[in-house]
């Protein structure tokens, strides 16, 4: 059986035998979290539509949440067909694991041992317990799960771990470790003001911190605000705190940590010692007792924390962590890299704030680089290091060495924290070093310092809910509620950045009557968004130009070139093509972009923007630049989809009556190749297309009468990548085309207005609207005829077929095949014919003329397609069992669709295998052949899911649960019937109802359908 292990205090994650696996959509988590709280007990549909969506349900909730289920089982089940683990009971579910361990658990076992611990006086061990517990909480319990159920939970599960944080704080008091909370207790009652007894232990550990007079202040701002608040005198412990400390009697640790490791008892004294104000040495570690006598002037440098500081959980642990770590050999350095505005400095800063008490000896801040953006030299840095800690400018040594040296001497028996702000090289960063492990380094910089003995961690832009959450600090959550769509559109034009972010926050807070709309609407045309985004003489442009003016030449015309382009993400091949050269030279440019925090590289060969910074260099390209990485990449992309057209189309003349091209693009060898290629710059292609359509104004070029050369090319780049529709974004494939429609238009040029018609009609086709896809590809016929464009003629009459054919009127289909089969053979387009000759096939069948459709297809094994054409041969095999199996010839019938399926399985055709498959299924279960049946039809299932193919899984699903029912098995019968009506159901389609077999639109592409 696998393991599972769940932790939900932070991040909900699911770990399947140690690998991480997705659990889908905010609400599907928020069906699994309240399905895993109930501890393996069942729970109605009632209970569940309830905890996820309360009194708000929709009226579609039971199907929704049945759809959830077969998700989840899709994730937990070894067999999601029988499922073990997500069981059904009655309308619900229940959780019935057998190995699954939850951090909840874990951190509830150590709690009670750390509580046996403190019953056995070993106070040691009760906080190794609780400190261990505590690590085990990585944010906010049950981040982003929506729902009532979830929203209880979390604040159950926040007094669960304040509670700990308290037992472990008053452990840690009892063995004299007061000094190093006070910073957390401190924010712990910012955020807790009511709870008394963290104002109880923040005077305890001010007390042994020796600060009777801090002590005193927080006893009465504790009064305060409870007289304030709830109208009462604070209780008793702490009013007996307070006069413990008033007459300067000892301050005992509460009871939780009442045990001492000597006499039963730990007892700190409250009372300063007169010329001493130092914090006890960490527990291991010996006070030091050899200090110089001379006075030493303890640096506070640190500018102040932001008030409305948010987020960065996890980074904030994962360094306060590295900094606090006891007994430590070496000097602890973080470096947290990040693009300019993303918020470095105001992290390292409230950072070393939190941990500041760790470091008595001092604090001290520089900003590394000058307002040129060039770097400050660090003999510089040091001098002023050197001044703040009590040495005259005269009495510096000259030389770096000498004054590194210097620095580190004075700093060797003290604990100072350094926070070197924006720091440009490694170069520049090591001799700011201390030597000494007891002394901290928090640095922050734009690109990674390599060769620095250090803690590099990537700091991002705020994840939404954080960007949120920092707008309601900024401006006031009534204010951001009131508007909440209008904010979730402003954070997404300032792309989760904080710098921007706080430009906007401070613009809208000094303008109170203005609406949050206002904004939203000037930040959303994204040439004017930089220009946008600035308050007083803070921009964005002005931060970001401090990186770009540090670029060498090359490297600045590599972004500006690489940013002309909206795609979200780029390829190395299509970034080399926009800067016209080789691959090599653009890798090294790119990866120094990325180095400066300019550009990101999600996988190696693959960059990003973000999308300010790419507004950013795009406003800095020259024209003729932008032209020349335009027209360069479009040359590339169309050289590239002609080759990939030509692998999975063979011999189809179609590119001989494409536009020409200079670059030989991308090199393709097989069909496969062709159909990465496509998965990796397609996205980029139906970008470049659309920007480059709603960029025309659709004027002819001088001595043309038509659009522009570059929109014909990007007409011909949508027809080469035709071929792939099935595995486009079906979204940007139809902006694509929209704007290339509306571009031409003003157009009275038949060939351009022919093929954008044909492009509408093909995509009409693939999303199943065959009248309008009629419609369109009826008047491409018209626009070919009249331009004599043969080759686009012939396709556009095989997709008016397809659209008669599947709207039922198969006599027109079969006379737009008859034109489009002779005008294959005019062209010698082979491929072309077959598909279209078994489409008039299938056309035969549905007219019940299965003769004559088989008669049709023999003629073409034998006399038109070609050996190589393995799509069009599997296709027409599959049309001869439908022809088969239509005149009740069961056994030939099953003969072909065995042929079909072994040319698919040799061949990589998923698609035409799951339908092959689906078909002896349905056909053995006639012939009596229920294992069979229930084999093939399990294997069509599989391959429905792995290409999300919903109709024909439902309809596989319900092959096997009838051949399941014929054997006897109702119980898998019924779980697989039950699986087919969830899915017809997640697809709003009537129960039974599943679509019609599809023919070819093309020799070898977008075969879909049984």
């Amino acid at each position: 059986m696998p393991q599972f292990h769940v932790s939900l205090l932070g991040q909900l994650e699911l770990r399947r035998d140690g690998a991480k696996v997705g659990l889908g959509s905010p609400q599907q988590q928020a069906l699994f979290v309240a399905l895993l709280l109930r501890q393996g007990r069942t729970a109605g549909a009632d209970v569940l539509i309830d905890a996820l969506w309360g009194a708000d349900a929709p009226a579609s909730a039971m199907r929704t949440l049945r759809t959830y289920a077969w998700r989840l089982r899709k994730v937990l089940e070894d067999d999601s067909k029988f499922p073990s683990i997500l069981v059904s009971v009655g309308d619900g579910y229940r959780l019935a694991w057998e190995t699954c361990y939850v951090d909840l658990d874990d951190a509830e076992s150590l709690t009670r041992q750390a509580q046996k611990a403190q019953q056995a006086d070993d106070v040691e061990g009760a906080c190794g317990f609780l400190e261990a517990a505590l690590a085990l909480w990585h944010g906010e319990p049950l981040t982003a799960i929506p729902g009532p159920f979830a929203a209880r939970e979390r604040d159950r599960l926040n007094e669960v771990h304040l509670f700990i944080q308290e037992e472990y704080i008053a452990a840690s008091l009892a063995l004299g470790h007061g000094p190093r909370h006070i910073a957390e207790l401190i924010g712990l009652i910012g955020r807790y003001p009511l709870r008394e007894r963290l104002y109880v232990l923040l005077i305890q550990a001010q007390s042994q911190a020796g600060r009777r007079g801090d002590a005193l202040g927080t006893y009465r701002r504790a009064r305060r605000t409870l007289i304030d608040e709830l109208g009462v005198e604070p209780g008793q412990e702490l009013e007996a705190l307070h006069h413990r400390v008033l007459a300067g009697a000892k301050a005992e640790p509460g009871p939780a940590a009442a045990a001492g490791a000597q006499e039963g008892r730990v007892v700190v004294d409250a009372v300063s010692v007169p010329g001493e104000n130092t914090a006890p040495a960490p527990r291991g570690q010996e006070p030091d007792l050899d200090r110089e006598d001379t006075p030493y002037l303890a640096p506070a440098q640190l500018p102040p924390d932001l008030a409305d500081f948010t987020g960065r959980n996890h980074l904030s642990l994962a360094i306060s962590s590295l900094m606090n770590t006891p007994d430590r050999s070496a000097l602890p350095v973080g470096v947290l890299v990040g693009m300019a505005g993303v918020g470095k400095s105001a992290l390292a800063l409230h950072v070393a704030h939190t941990i500041r008490d760790f470091y008595p000896d001092g604090q001290m801040y520089a900003k590394l680089q000058a307002g040129d953006g060039g770097p400050v030299p660090p003999d510089e840095v040091l001098a002023g290091f050197l001044v703040s800690l009590g040495l005259r400018l005269d009495d510096l040594p000259e030389t770096l060495e000498a004054r590194t040296a210097l620095l580190r001497t004075l700093l060797a028996r003290r604990r100072v924290l350094l926070v070197l702000d924006e720091a440009v090289s490694a170069e520049q960063v090591r001799p700011l070093l201390p030597g000494s492990a007891g002394c901290g380094v928090l640095v922050t910089t734009r690109t990674r310092l390599a060769g620095l003995p250090a803690l590099q961690a990537e700091v991002p832009a705020f994840a939404p809910s954080e960007a949120l959450d920092f707008l309601r600090r900024a401006i006031g959550s009534e204010r951001v509620d009131a508007e909440l769509a209008a904010a979730q559109r402003i954070v997404e034009s300032c792309a989760m950045l904080p710098l921007a972010l706080r430009i906007v926050a401070a613009r809208l807070a000094a303008r109170p009557r203005w609406s949050l709309q206002s904004i939203s609407a000037r930040l959303s045309d994204e040439f004017q968004r930089i220009e946008e985004l600035r308050s007083g003489d803070v921009t964005i442009s002005a931060v970001f130009d401090l990186t770009y003016r540090q670029l060498p030449e090359d490297q600045a015309s590599a972004l500006r070139r690489a940013a002309v382009v909206d795609s979200r993400s780029f390829s190395l091949s299509c970034a080399a093509a926009q800067l016209d050269m080789a691959d090599e030279r653009a890798e090294t440019l790119l990866d120094a972009l990325v180095d400066q925090a300019m550009l990101e590289s999600p996988s190696p060969g693959r960059y990003r923007f973000h999308s300010l910074l790419r507004d950013f260099a795009r406003r800095k390209a020259r024209p003729d630049e932008q032209l020349a990485a335009l027209e360069g990449l479009l040359d590339h992309l169309l050289a590239s989809a002609k080759s990939a057209f030509r692998q999975v189309v063979p011999g189809d003349p179609v590119e001989d009556a494409l536009s020409p091209t200079r670059s030989p693009g991308a090199r393709l060898a097989s069909p496969e190749e062709a159909r990465q290629w496509v998965e990796r710059d397609g996205e980029c292609a139906l970008k470049l297309v659309q920007q480059l359509a709603r960029d025309s104004v659709g004027a002819p070029e001088p001595g043309q009468d038509g659009p522009p050369t570059r929109l014909r090319r990007c007409i011909d780049l949508l027809i080469a990548l035709s071929a792939f529709r099935g595995r486009l974004h079906h979204g940007d494939y139809q902006s694509a085309v929209d704007r290339l429609e509306s571009a031409v238009a003003p157009s009275r040029d038949p060939r351009v207005l022919g093929r954008v018609r044909f492009l509408r009609g093909h995509m009409e086709l693939s999303v199943n609207q065959f009248a309008r896809a009629e419609w369109q590809a009826a008047a491409a016929v018209r626009l070919c005829t009249a331009s004599d464009d043969l080759v686009i003629l012939r396709q556009a009459l095989n997709d008016q077929g397809l659209a008669c054919q599947m709207q039922g009127k198969f006599q027109e289909a079969i006379e737009c095949y008859d034109r489009a089969i002779d005008l294959a053979r005019r062209l010698g387009h082979t491929s072309g014919e077959t598909a279209t000759t078994v489409n008039m096939a299938l056309s035969k069948v549905y007219l019940d003329e299965p003769a004559e459709a088989e008669r049709i297809c023999l003629r073409v094994l034998d006399e038109i397609a070609s050996p190589d054409d393995v799509e069009g041969v599997a296709y027409t095999y599959y049309v001869l069992g439908l022809a088969h199996h239509r005149q009740s010839r069961h056994d030939t019938a099953l003969h072909w669709f065995e042929m079909c399926l072994a040319l698919c399985t040799a061949n990589g055709l998923r698609t035409r295998e799951s339908h092959a498959r689906l078909r002896i299924a349905e056909l053995s279960r006639e012939m009596g052949l229920l294992d069979r049946a229930v084999r093939e039809g399990g294997l069509s299932v599989k391959l429905c899911e792995e290409t999300t193919d919903l109709k024909n899984l439902a309809r596989a699903l319900t092959a096997v649960g009838n051949a399941l029912r014929d054997l006897g098995d109702d119980t898998a019968a019924q779980a697989y019937l039950a699986r087919a009506r969830e899915v017809t159901d997640s697809m709003a389609v009537p129960s039974g109802r599943v679509a019609p077999p599809q023919p070819a639109s093309r020799g070898r592409a977008a075969l879909t359908g049984p």
